[in-house]
């Protein structure tokens, strides 16, 4: 489906933690795998599944109101007043994270691991487990 409308979910999976290591577990639903230590956690969350089925979404053409109706995303649809294809694409979560020297809050995709901040506002490097 070459051309088609994206639109995010407003719904998104829990940040969870790995059963064995205590570290953030890779975003999703499903078996995970624990990139720190290797373990596989199941990550399941009720609400979330039934927020991601029931999840309402406005036809970008017509307006129209659609139920998504699954918990996969993507997900490809088609509006059944005019038949435009459109996808819901996955949620993308941001923790906010204040740097530590000048307090400015920054906006960072959560990952599995250490990683290495710079601050863009006062230029200092901070480290950032999740």
């Amino acid at each position: 489906m070459d051309g088609v409308s994206e639109i995010e979910s407003k719904v998104a999976p829990p940040i969870a933690r790995c059963a064995h290591c205590q570290g953030m577990l890779p975003l999703g639903l499903g078996d995970k795998t624990c990139t720190l230590c290797g373990a596989i956690c199941r990550v399941t969350h009720e609400r979330t599944l039934i927020d991601l089925r029931e999840e309402k979404i406005t036809c970008p053409k017509c307006s129209t109101i659609v139920i998504a109706g699954t918990e996969e995303r993507p997900v490809d649809l088609i509006c059944g007043s005019c038949q435009s294809p459109f996808r819901i694409t996955p949620k993308i979560v941001k923790v906010e994270i204040g740097c530590p020297s000048c307090d400015r809050l920054l906006r960072l995709k959560p990952r599995p691991g250490t990683r290495n901040i710079n601050c863009p506002a006062c230029k200092s490097e901070f480290s950032v487990t999740f």
